[in-house]
């Protein structure tokens, strides 16, 4: 059952978040927590984030926008180490200001994630107000674009929302939009999984190396078929699904529930 589980909600989540360029690990990770601890859990969708995102970008690596790479990729980078360091000693930040429960479950709101969600709702409406939605962000605003980015993925984990706003914004094809966003994930995820990673980390991965290889080659899998579709798909309907899924993630950020 965690076989087929994990291989259809990771073939179903790549697929999903091919054209989004974020949230497969949101949706990932519950499915992990089902069958392992958190530190498991967390550590083995980071894995497989990382493997679908190299997978990925082997497939799209020609429409790499350097330039863009650079200027968003690396302060992002630099920001998700400083978001990192700050959430080690601001932890009262991360007191939940309500708990309620919802099918059996215990959920928490919490401040920063409430600011987390606002900020991406806002994205959201720049994508559906029609005055707002042809709006692009300038050369200019990728460095703090990349910091406010990775300092928020750093500290809460909430980042691909954030990057993808950015990145979808900045006059680039759609190719080389979800190119350049997987690098930029890419770089991210080496980032913060050798934060992850010690002796029994790798005790962890060989254990379950058979279920973590499940998960990678269902995610690819999803990678394909997205790729295949890529060419049917415009550039406008995009932008609506990358609204339509930043504007879920945010409302459940939002409640707590993510």
């Amino acid at each position: 059952m965690d076989y087929f589980l994990i291989g259809l909600i990771a073939l179903t989540g790549s697929l999903l978040t091919f054209f989004s360029g974020f949230g497969l690990g949101t949706i990932l990770l519950p499915v992990f927590l089902l069958f392992f601890s958190v530190q498991e859990a967390i550590l083995m969708t980071a894995v497989v984030h990382l493997m679908n995102n190299i997978f990925k970008g082997s497939l799209l690596f020609q429409n790499i926008n350097l330039n863009i790479l650079l200027a968003f990729g690396l302060p992002s980078i630099a920001g998700a180490w400083l978001g990192a360091m700050l959430l080690g000693i601001s932890g009262d930040y991360n007191q939940p200001l309500m708990t309620y429960e919802l099918g059996g479950k215990t959920f928490q709101i919490v401040g920063l994630k409430i600011g987390v969600g606002v900020l991406m709702l806002f994205f959201t409406g720049m994508e559906i107000i029609p005055r707002l939605s042809k709006l692009e962000f300038s050369k200019k605003w990728l460095v703090p674009g990349g910091i406010l980015s990775g300092l928020l993925g750093g500290y809460s984990g909430h980042q691909g929302a954030l990057r993808t706003a950015f990145l979808i914004r900045s006059g680039m094809t759609k190719e080389a939009f979800l190119a350049t966003g997987a690098a930029i994930t890419l770089g991210v995820d080496l980032t913060r999984i050798s934060r992850y990673m010690s002796p029994g980390h790798f005790q962890t991965l060989e254990n379950h190396s058979l279920l973590l290889l499940t998960g990678i080659l269902t995610a690819s899998m999803g990678t394909i078929i997205g790729n295949k579709l890529l060419k049917k798909t415009t550039f406008e309907s995009l932008k609506i699904l990358v609204a339509v899924f930043m504007g879920i993630i945010s409302v459940f950020t939002i409640l707590g529930i993510i």
